[in-house]
């Protein structure tokens, strides 16, 4: 069987590694099948993937994930992510790709790629550091 996936952009694989050398845990929630999803992860190191989410299951997945206390920063694009954008604790669209209303549900939307997700999210823990 063959899996149709999207193009992985050249800085997607470098800006996972980086936040996983932060001691983040990244979780691919996508609607796509699941051996597009698994092709899709396998290339960007990621080792958790719940493929054929609807908007109601990854609502459902962040909120699981809340529940064990761990901070959850959702990156979206589109109008299906809306709801769990909402729900997450950081919310980050990529506002060039998707729908407005993607945005709408973020803190942040980045325009033209996500390889500044590491330095916002870096960020954020330095502040939390200090605040503590």
């Amino acid at each position: 069987m063959n899996a149709l996936s999207d193009t992985i952009r050249e800085e997607s694989t470098a800006m996972i590694d980086q936040l996983t050398a932060l001691g983040v845990q990244p979780v691919l929630l996508t609607g796509d099948h699941e051996n597009a999803a698994k092709s899709i992860a396998d290339q960007l190191h990621i080792s958790e993937v719940h493929a054929g989410c609807l908007p109601e299951d990854k609502l459902n997945w962040i909120a699981d994930y809340q529940k064990k206390e761990e901070a959850v920063c959702m990156i979206g694009d589109g109008v299906n992510d809306a709801p769990a954008l909402k729900r997450a604790d950081v919310r980050i669209a990529m506002g060039g790709v998707g729908s407005d209303i993607a945005v709408d549900a973020a803190d942040i939307a980045l325009v033209h790629n996500a390889g500044s997700v590491p330095v916002i999210i870096n960020s954020a823990l330095l502040l939390n550091w200090k605040r503590k």
